[in-house]
């Protein structure tokens, strides 16, 4: 029972978990282009189509990566600025400390 219960368990999660990508119809008909070429033997440069599209994937994934970093920029300003205050906060306390304190401050001895 429980083996049954495990295989429909790991069965059910690769099922749903395992999405391919869509297939979208420029690649497809590239794809189908460059078959119905080589089917009739024309003489096709593959691998000029194959960097042509390549350069295309890189293009979208750039524009995507882009898009990102500007939906994020608030997050990473905001951490940042925080670094930036801790760093200000730091620099203070140790110009405060004057030579007469004995005991030595490991996080101030970087600014001296």
């Amino acid at each position: 029972m429980i083996r049954l219960f495990l295989l429909t368990f790991v069965a059910l999660f690769l099922f749903t978990n395992a999405k391919a990508g869509p297939i979208t119809a420029a690649g497809s008909t590239t794809t189908a282009h460059i078959i119905t070429e080589n089917v009739k033997g024309t003489d096709i440069d593959n691998s000029a189509v194959i960097n042509a599209e390549t350069q295309k994937l890189i293009h979208r994934m750039s524009i995507d990566i882009l898009n990102v970093v500007f939906a994020t920029m608030p997050d990473i300003l905001d951490n940042i600025s925080a670094q930036l205050r801790q760093e200000a906060d730091l620099r203070y306390k140790c110009t405060m400390q004057n030579d007469w304190i004995t005991y030595a401050n490991k996080e101030c001895e970087k600014f001296k």
